[in-house]
């Protein structure tokens, strides 16, 4: 899946470990007159989910990782207009084990680019067709039921400013990300990324509160 929900990877790859990426849609897509569709089918991954045996005597916890077998259908659309696209995609996750569980992730935005700036905006949403498991540990779904929003900004062809966030629809945790991108000659790049989490300890995103940060990443490229 791509753009918001590849917005929202982004967003968990930044909870781990301060680094993200933007999740902003191709700029030329505003100028076509025609829809775009595109559809992957039965697509095989893993679920990761952990189960614990406790045994009296002798004492002790055998703890052990499980991989159910997931197989994924989806989907993705994009509408232009006159004034902005509509782009929709749509993730089901079914599985044969008791292990886990089969959901409906999509996301539903618009996309405006006018001059320099590219503004998208939209909503992240989750929808579970058989809960089975309440251990399972799934970054994409704990970022859903969520709106989302990137805004970006080019302000010469070395220099560049990004704002994007993610805002619980219960409003019990948000997410934060600025970012200022500088180019020097042909091969060094620096960018600024400020990064900012809240909300509550038992929400998924909110339990994260404590991973704000500032990074400064310097590249070089051959």
């Amino acid at each position: 899946m791509r753009n918001a929900l590849g917005s929202r990877q982004a967003a968990w790859s930044a909870l781990q470990s301060g680094g993200a990426e933007s999740g902003a849609c191709g700029s030329d897509c505003g100028r076509r007159r025609a829809m775009e569709a595109r559809g992957e089918l039965g697509k095989r991954h893993h679920a990761q989910a952990h189960q614990a045996v406790l045994q009296v005597a002798p004492f002790e916890i055998d703890v052990t990782r499980l991989y159910s077998p997931i197989r994924t259908y989806g989907a993705d659309a994009a509408v232009p207009t006159r004034w902005f696209t509509i782009k929709g995609e749509a993730a089901y996750f079914t599985s044969s084990a008791a292990s886990a569980d089969e959901y409906l992730l999509y996301v539903a935005q618009i996309e405006r680019q006018t001059g320099e700036w590219v503004l998208v905006g939209g909503y992240a949403g989750e929808a579970v067709t058989r809960l089975r498991s309440s251990q399972t540990f799934a970054p994409d779904r704990g970022l859903s039921r969520a709106i989302v929003a990137r805004a970006s900004y080019t302000i010469d062809p070395i220099r560049s400013v990004a704002v994007e966030g993610a805002v619980r629809q219960n409003g019990r945790s948000a997410y934060a990300k600025a970012e200022y991108s500088q180019a020097r000659g042909l091969h060094w790049r620096a960018t600024m990324t400020v990064v900012g989490i809240g909300g509550e300890s038992d929400d998924f995103l909110g339990q994260y509160n404590r991973n704000s940060h500032v990074e400064l990443t310097v590249r070089y490229s051959f």
